[in-house]
C-alpha cells in the first residue's frame, strides 16, 4: 500500500525489501532514536496485517520523499474519545532540512480527515528534546501538560469547541 499525502508518501513495511530490512535496521541503531523513546520500533514496524485497507490504528508505516525513504510513522490507540497518539521520526540524512514540520503537519491533517473516529492526535515529547518540541508548535501542536518527563502535546486545539 502506498499513500501519497502532499509531498510524501507513506508505505506499507515490507520484509521482502532489502532496503526496508536496512532502513529499520538504520534507524533502531540510531542513538537519538534510542534516547527519545523509540526502543520498540523494530517490533511495531512488521508487515502490515493484510486485511486492514489504508491506515489504521496500531500500526506502523514507512515515510517517502521522492522515491527515498526518510522516516517512520507510528500510529497508536486510538480511545474513546477519539485521541490518537502519533509517533514518527526521520532518519539521520534527512534531520536539519525543514522536513519535520512539513511532514507532522501533513500527516496529522491527513490522518483527521481519513481515519474514522480521529478528532485529536496526541504526541509525547521528552522536555529535552528542544527540535521535537519547536517542530510540534511549528506544525500547530500545542502543549497540553507535562507527564514525568515528557510534554504531552495535542492537534488540533480542541478546548475551545
Amino acid at each position: 500500500m502506498k499513500i501519497p499525502i502532499g509531498k510524501l508518501m507513506i508505505t506499507d513495511f515490507c520484509l521482502e525489501k532489502r532496503e526496508h530490512l536496512k532502513f529499520r535496521r538504520d534507524l533502531a541503531s540510531d542513538p537519538l532514536f534510542q534516547k527519545y523513546g523509540f526502543r520498540h520500533m523494530e517490533e511495531e514496524l512488521t508487515p502490515a496485517d493484510s486485511s486492514i485497507t489504508g491506515l489504521a490504528p496500531n500500526q506502523s508505516y514507512l515515510l517517502e520523499l521522492d522515491g527515498n525513504l526518510i522516516g517512520y510513522l507510528h500510529l497508536g490507540d486510538l480511545n474513546f474519545v477519539g485521541t490518537m497518539k502519533l509517533e514518527y521520526g526521520l532518519h539521520p540524512d534527512y534531520r536539519g532540512k525543514g522536513l519535520s514540520h512539513v511532514v507532522v503537519k501533513e500527516v496529522s491533517d491527513y490522518l483527521l480527515k481519513h481515519i474514522e473516529g480521529v478528532r485529536e492526535l496526541r504526541g509525547d515529547i521528552s522536555i529535552y528534546n528542544q527540535y521535537s518540541i519547536n517542530t510540534a508548535e511549528k506544525a500547530g501542536y500545542y502543549r497540553n501538560r507535562r507527564v514525568d518527563q515528557n510534554y504531552d502535546y495535542r492537534y488540533p486545539d480542541l478546548r475551545r469547541k
